[in-house]
């Protein structure tokens, strides 16, 4: 690369990341704020997973149906509004 071409460039990146820096600034606030909904995410869908599959394990120990223990997960899946199994 040109020395002249690397100057050009380096001007044309200051005059992005100054016009765009309010953009940049929420940008990177926004991709803070996700990656912590994320975590918070994970921690409290763990919890109910866990939750639900205690109610299930009962549903288990007291030898329901098939049919009635895949009802139970499609609903289960509905309230928490997260993708659930368990082997029955």
């Amino acid at each position: 690369m040109k020395n002249i071409e690397r100057i050009a460039i380096d001007s044309m990146l200051k005059a992005f990341e100054e016009g765009e820096a309010t953009n940049i600034e929420q940008l990177t606030t926004a991709k803070k704020e996700v990656e912590e909904a994320q975590q918070n995410f994970k921690k409290i869908a763990s919890a109910l997973k866990a939750s639900a599959q205690k109610l299930g394990d009962l549903l288990t120990e007291d030898g329901v149906s098939d049919e009635a223990f895949k009802y139970f997960q499609e609903k289960m899946q509905e309230i928490t509004k997260i993708p659930f199994t368990q082997q029955k």
